[in-house]
């Protein structure tokens, strides 16, 4: 492992430059190569027009590799803030004001709240992906002389998020580069991740472990990272047929799993006990998994352990937001925090 990495800049250059550093199922790939000059050359384009270090770049973009490209290009030239694309007016105007964004970058054509919450100074950027695998950014505006104080460095912000708000008013949680670069690095070490390795991101990119765990960990090892357009229960299988990833967060899958095929509301998909493979072939389940879950498991040759402990199988939050407006949520019993309404 290179101990010398700072940034995230730093962390793009682990992998051999011909290999697959970005994967979209029936769509392009890009190889280390790619994504370090497309990553450079949109971060320039941003100090270009007045974007640099401490400004924080608002990003509304949908999952995918134009999500992953941008995030990296805004971190790299100034301070990233990844939202949710589905978010209200007020709600994008409230995180506008929390992080002093000073623009905010969306597809074209899309995110008609974001852009409608605009505040006065921030510019507007699009950011269109072409068949090719070529992201783009245009602007109407500038934000103001070009920047030249060069990328970001280790102790600079990379990124902004906001904790979930459950029981307050979100919190803003700035994350420097050489924290993420830890973290990284933790995730490797812990699940022993290789060039060798594909992850399948399906994880929000505007949520800490989309970004952490399914993205910059798997780039940092030199693997590749298999990146749908969000999330499709209906395409699911057919993309992991297709591209054969060999990481994915598993609790994640499991409730996602309890939710669309067993028909579990969210409390009861995030309730339902979880298990964890591991490469040597142990199943990790659960206290709580049945006993007679156990003996199947075991009657069928799996190498079977049963933990006391819930640290290792993910904690999640679950709200869904119905068509009438209402909301439905669920706690995580793993962790402290509790979803409720007023």
């Amino acid at each position: 492992m290179n101990t010398r990495r700072a940034t995230l800049f730093d962390l793009i250059h682990a992998g051999a430059p011909g290999d697959p550093a970005l994967i979209m199922p029936d769509g392009p790939t890009w190889t280390f190569a790619d994504l370090r000059s497309q990553v450079e050359q949109l971060a320039a384009w941003l100090q270009h027009h007045g974007l640099g270090r401490g400004d924080r770049i608002a990003i509304a973009l949908g999952n995918g590799p134009a999500m992953a490209i941008t995030f990296l290009a805004a971190a790299t030239a100034a301070t990233a803030a990844p939202l949710n694309p589905k978010y209200r007016r007020d709600e994008f105007a409230f995180y506008y004001e929390d992080t002093n964004a000073r623009a905010l970058i969306v597809a074209p054509g899309e995110s008609e709240e974001a852009r409608a919450a605009l505040r006065p100074g921030m510019i507007l950027i699009e950011a269109a992906l072409d068949a090719t695998g070529r992201l783009t950014f245009t602007t109407t505006d500038t934000a103001g002389s070009p920047r030249r104080d060069g990328f970001a460095e280790s102790d600079d912000i990379a990124m902004i998020l906001h904790t979930s708000g459950t029981t307050s008013r979100p919190k803003r949680v700035p994350i420097r580069h050489r924290n993420l670069v830890a973290s990284t690095n933790n995730i490797i070490a812990t699940y022993q991740l290789s060039p060798a390795d594909r992850s399948l991101c399906v994880m929000p990119l505007f949520h800490i472990h989309g970004i952490v765990a399914s993205l910059l960990s798997q780039l940092a090892a030199g693997g590749a990272v298999v990146c749908p357009p969000g999330f499709d229960g209906l395409k699911f299988w057919s993309w992991v047929e297709q591209t054969r990833p060999t990481m994915q967060p598993q609790g994640h899958v499991q409730v996602i799993v309890n939710t669309l095929d067993y028909g579990l509301h969210p409390q009861a998909a995030l309730d339902a006990p979880r298990w964890r493979w591991e490469r040597d072939g142990t199943l990790r389940l659960e206290l709580e998994t049945p006993r007679h879950v156990i003996e199947g498991l075991t009657a069928r040759g799996h190498q079977v352990v049963v933990e006391s402990e819930l640290g290792g199988f993910g904690r999640g939050q679950v709200i869904w937001r119905l068509a009438s407006g209402s909301y439905v949520a669920g706690t995580e019993p793993r962790c402290d925090g509790l979803a409720i309404g007023w």
